[in-house]
């Protein structure tokens, strides 16, 4: 029997949507620890222009790959992603969940699809990298997950994130960001590094050198996070087996019932069929279909899901539950898009479907 793949939980999704706060609430309440993979806060004193967690939220619960090198040093995805994996396994061997939270998407990709480095990239060809097999005829390079992940991704709207930006960069700036990177020039970081990093730490530059006045310091910074936010967009749309969640009131909520469902090993046999399954719950299929599937069930209470498995009747696989409705389910039929992540075939759970 192949053994199951470790679980862990990785949040990802744009700039300024919540994923810090969220990632908390979760590490807390399920016995977690947060890995950060966000690729300008493992460095020592970006801290206000990063976005970083404030000591005291760091003291909630264990936070990783904050704060682990010096400015101006490199630090990439094959670097995280080693790290990571030492920090991953080592957590779960304590028992407790790790979760990856951050909105760099090419570092939290690299652990949730698993991919394989040959070698790091040269100081000669910068963003290069060499993977260690060569891709198939789709251009896809083979991957090696080595854990069964619950991806939640927080995608609000334009309307929503605009002013949380602008609130944001009005706090920063509050609290002494431009004093941050005047600190970082005068401990001898070098300002060309500073402005590779882009956005704020670029922006503070040219305010520093008096290139741009406080108003135009503003509203260049708004324009670019905004157009940062954008490519996080396309970027995170294409996330494969993820949970997407637009309404901030409701992150917390679904995200509990998410990782809930996932980290219980609690299942039942398929109504119908018999085979092994997890809760219909889970599907997120809209009200009216579910109810003509499984006519004579009731909505699990949060008390329920906390004391799985339970008989109302609920547990059925998702070709019942096609059978139920005479017709194959499609993406419009769920209030948001389902997956089963990739659990472990040997007890009978369903491989991912794509809607």
């Amino acid at each position: 029997m192949i053994a199951p793949k470790p679980k862990i939980v990785s949040i990802v999704g744009l700039t300024a949507s919540g994923k810090s706060a969220l990632g908390i609430l979760l590490a807390t309440e399920f016995n977690g620890e947060i890995i950060s993979a966000d690729s300008r806060q493992v460095y020592r004193g970006l801290d206000l222009g990063s976005g970083k967690v404030t000591k005291e939220e760091q003291a909630l619960v264990p936070h990783h790959l904050l704060d682990v090198a010096e400015p101006g040093s490199r630090f990439d995805v094959f670097l995280f992603q080693q790290m990571s994996y030492k920090i991953i396994d080592d957590i779960l061997k304590r028992g407790k969940v790790p979760i990856i939270v951050g909105g760099t998407g090419l570092y939290s990709r690299s652990i949730v699809e698993g991919y394989r480095f040959a070698a790091r990239f040269s100081n000669e060809v910068r963003g290069s990298y060499v993977f260690g097999t060569p891709p198939d005829s789709d251009g896809e390079h083979p991957k090696n997950p080595r854990y069964n992940v619950l991806q939640i991704c927080l995608l609000p709207p334009k309307e929503v994130i605009r002013p949380l930006v602008e609130k944001r960069n009005d706090i920063r700036l509050e609290q002494g960001m431009i004093k941050e990177t005047e600190d970082l020039i005068k401990r001898g970081v070098s300002k060309d590094w500073l402005r590779a990093l882009g956005l704020e730490y670029f922006w503070n530059v040219e305010y520093i050198e008096g290139k741009i006045t406080m108003d135009e310091y503003r509203e260049q910074l708004l324009t670019k996070v905004m157009q940062f936010a954008k490519r996080q967009r396309t970027w995170f749309k294409k996330e494969k087996n993820t949970h997407f969640l637009t309404e901030p009131e409701k992150y917390l909520s679904e995200s509990q019932r998410f990782v809930r469902n996932f980290l219980s090993d609690k299942c039942c046999p398929c109504l119908d069929c018999g085979k092994e399954t997890i809760h219909t719950d889970y599907y997120m299929l809209k009200h009216d279909l579910w109810k003509s599937a499984v006519p004579d069930a009731v909505p699990m209470t949060a008390e329920a899901r906390k004391n799985l498995p339970h008989s109302d009747g609920n547990f059925l696989c998702l070709d019942c539950l096609e059978k139920r409705l005479g017709r194959e389910l499609a993406k419009q039929d769920f209030l948001s898009v389902p997956f089963v992540s990739d659990l472990d075939k040997s007890k009978g759970f369903e491989p991912s479907r794509k809607f």
